[in-house]
């Protein structure tokens, strides 16, 4: 069942164009705690590619510096 309200898109590039800056957070979105989900190193390159800026967000009780570490 749809909701009126609710707008699923296929994905990012969908809307991309429209937007400069993509906040995205990166547990359950970017990986599953050990490894990158299926595309997503490919969107965000595009993105990149594009001049968008991303800045990732998390709420990980890590510091900033193994948080770093883990997407490299």
């Amino acid at each position: 069942m749809t909701h009126p309200l609710v707008n699923v898109l296929p994905g990012l590039r969908a809307i991309a164009p429209q937007y400069d800056v993509f906040l995205v957070d990166l547990w359950g979105v970017v990986h599953d705690g050990e490894r990158p989900f299926a595309g997503v190193v490919d969107a965000l390159r595009e993105l990149s590619s594009a001049g968008k800026r991303v800045i990732f967000v998390t709420n990980s009780s890590r510091d900033g510096g193994r948080v770093t570490a883990t997407l490299r």
